[in-house]
């Protein structure tokens, strides 16, 4: 899988997993530099490629695509310089920067314009990505491991992922109102804000490609290139300690009020499918998930669905055959299964023995999906990196859905209805933030609930307490719906890809470790 997919579908990364990334890729350019060559024509996300044991690489020659002129250096653009190892550094910047912010930096009205990084990565990145993407070679890092070690102090200075997300008010500048109580007695959610409409985010030109093949010069400059290699991977070695041994054995802790308890968990057998984005579970407590597997007579992955039902030891692959799957639910009333693949919505019935088509429209990006108890489908769409996100609501037996009066969001994650008909979406917003909305029944209106949660993945259990994936801190999160508190559940997996809730109150997480994509799914009894 290459960065770029995993961008596409995560939007940005945490700072941690941006520096480890990185500081793999720089090890991959000095060894090329200190060899005479550079490759800074194919250093950008479509290019790096992530391995499910957490490795990272360039893509080779055969199978490299060119780069364009977004992550190329100024002046290999307008050839105005020679190839040089500071080349090499602006393209690792540019795609440092992606990682942050959500996009490459704009470069096509002068100097780069270094994207405001957000709450939850460190200040000191921007000074970094300012160096590193500057107009003039000379005023660069003098390599990719001179750059990846700014990068890796900048994270370390900053101390990025240690800190619990709190639910205190947000700035006073931002004069959010306050929010009634929930119930007498209930301590009331901290904020409820209503929603503007979103702004376009800015679009990446379309322009010519082109090629760098001049090599470095040789001579006593090479053996330069192997010590400041050497230093890289050192760095890159104590990177990955850091950043992918699980946070109990590095006893940091990211949650100042501690667990909420030894909640018991049972890791489910699914055979680690590869990003298990979709999650659901019947009222027979039979668990689905979606996922790329290894399908005989195929060849590489496909998307599936995978069924595991209760006392099997392998999860069967249900026959629903999809160029793309996004989301699987289950209408626990009578059984039916629904999924969301190529651009619609499906009922395959109990067990995958028909396939229909919802009138739903053309989905663009499809994102999440969902049934209330009412046999009501909800389906998540979303443009892109546009501002234009839709969610549709289809109710049993009606021959065309209505959208639902949530805004514009960059890229909608996420979406849970409880008992009551309350609807919940976890977006991510122009900016980087993972925001979480909330509709009530009849509400004209969606409002904003939680500010600082940053919630990327969510489900809802039957007292209406929200539990919210929240990939920044490695966690999953229990907020009470009686008094809006939170707790830090029992530790899983620190990626969660999706949560669903069975009839009995359990909560599933389906997710992967730190630098891989291998599926891993988790019951937890009760939390």
């Amino acid at each position: 899988m290459s960065l770029r997919a995993e961008l596409d579908r995560s939007g940005t990364l945490t700072a941690a997993r941006a520096v480890a990334l990185v500081a793999q890729v720089a090890v991959d350019l000095d060894g090329l530099a200190a060899d005479g060559g550079l490759r800074s024509d194919i250093v950008d996300p479509a290019n790096i490629l992530l391995a499910l044991d957490g490795s990272v690489s360039l893509a080779g020659p055969a199978t490299a695509v060119e780069s364009g002129v977004a992550y190329l250096a100024p002046e290999r653009v307008a050839r105005t310089a020679p190839v040089s190892s500071a080349t090499d550094v602006y393209s690792l910047a540019c795609v440092l920067s992606e990682c942050l912010t959500g996009q490459p930096p704009q470069a096509e009205t002068g100097a780069p314009v270094v994207q405001n990084v957000g709450p939850l990565v460190p200040p000191g990145f921007n000074a970094v990505l300012a160096r590193g993407l500057a107009v003039r070679p000379g005023d660069r890092f003098p390599g990719a491991g001179a750059f990846a070690v700014a990068a890796r102090k900048a994270l370390r200075d900053g101390d990025v992922g240690t800190v619990a997300p709190t639910f205190g008010p947000p700035p006073a500048q931002q004069n959010f109102p306050s929010t009634p109580g929930l119930a007498p007695g209930a301590v009331p959610y901290p904020f409820t804000v209503p929603v503007a409409p979103g702004t376009p985010m800015p679009s990446q030109s379309s322009a010519d490609y082109r090629r760098v093949t001049d090599p470095l010069p040789k001579g006593p400059r090479r053996q330069l290139w192997i010590t400041a290699s050497a230093i890289v991977i050192a760095i890159a070695l104590v990177t990955a300690l850091v950043v992918f041994m699980p946070w109990s054995r590095l006893g940091v802790s990211h949650d100042s009020t501690g667990p909420a308890g030894p909640d018991p968990v049972t890791e489910l057998p699914f055979d680690h499918p590869y990003q298990p984005e979709g999650l659901a579970v019947d009222a027979d407590g039979s668990v689905y998930v979606t996922g790329e597997v290894y399908v005989p007579g195929a060849v590489g992955k496909k998307p599936r669905v995978l069924r595991l039902s209760p006392g099997e030891q392998k999860p069967s692959v249900m026959p629903f055959d999809a160029m793309s799957i996004y989301g699987v639910a289950v209408d626990t009333r009578d059984g039916d299964v629904y999924v969301v693949a190529d651009a619609a919505v499906w009922s395959v019935g109990r067990g995958f023995s028909s396939r229909v088509q919802l009138p739903f429209p053309t989905l663009n990006l499809p994102r999440a999906l969902t049934v209330d108890g009412l046999g009501a489908v909800y389906v998540v769409e979303s443009a892109g990196k546009r501002p234009t996100s839709t969610v549709w609501k289809l109710s049993k037996g009606a021959d065309q859905p209505v959208p639902l009066p949530f805004p514009d969001v960059a890229s909608p994650s996420s979406i849970a209805v409880d008992r009551t008909g309350n609807v919940y979406l976890a977006a991510r917003v122009e900016g980087g933030e993972y925001q979480l909305f909330k509709l009530a029944p009849g509400a004209v209106e969606a409002v904003r609930v939680f500010p600082g949660l940053d919630a990327e993945v969510i489900a809802v259990d039957s007292a209406g307490n929200l539990f919210a994936g929240v990939r920044s801190y490695h966690a999953v999160y229990k907020v009470s719906s009686a008094t809006g508190e939170k707790s830090k559940l029992a530790e899983t997996v620190p990626f969660a890809y999706a949560l669903a809730v069975d009839a009995g109150d359990n909560l599933y997480v389906a997710g992967s470790d730190l630098g891989s994509l291998q599926g891993r799914v988790f019951k937890m009894t009760k939390p």
